[in-house]
């Protein structure tokens, strides 16, 4: 009915979700914890190719390299969709200021998330937010 409406799943389900998706196998995820919005969005976005997430919020935990957050993160960005695509590709930038105020100042988050998504950070932060705004697919 509304085949260009694109949509963004929020926070990647939340960080607490992304340490949870240690398997690849939704199936056994589904089976063990049947809320796991992480592996569920990452399903759905292998077959939707108008649906987005963001790292809202999530960057807050992004505070080292041995982070089960940032590890997990860095997996999903490179994971093919149906099309051959990475998921990385339908990944938007954010803060979520209000909220990640609680955790980290800002300029802190903006730091951190640079420097370790480092190979993400101009797509996440203007090409995709372009792709998500303007272009219709």
């Amino acid at each position: 009915m509304f085949p260009n409406l694109k949509l963004c799943l929020a926070h990647m389900g939340g960080s607490n979700e992304v340490t949870r998706a240690t398997s690849d196998d939704l199936e056994e995820i589904r089976k063990l914890d049947p809320t796991s919005w992480f592996k569920h969005i990452e399903a759905m976005m292998k077959k939707y190719p108008n649906l987005y997430t963001d790292v809202s919020y999530t960057l807050s935990d992004f505070d080292s390299s041995d982070s089960q957050v940032l590890k997990n993160v860095l997996a999903f960005m490179d994971t093919l969709d149906d099309s051959g695509k990475r998921l990385g590709e339908r990944v938007l930038f954010g803060t979520d200021f209000f909220m990640t105020e609680q955790e980290k100042r800002e300029p802190e988050l903006y730091d951190c998330t640079k420097k370790n998504l480092a190979d993400w950070w101009d797509i996440i932060g203007r090409v995709n937010t372009q792709k998500f705004l303007m272009q219709p697919i």
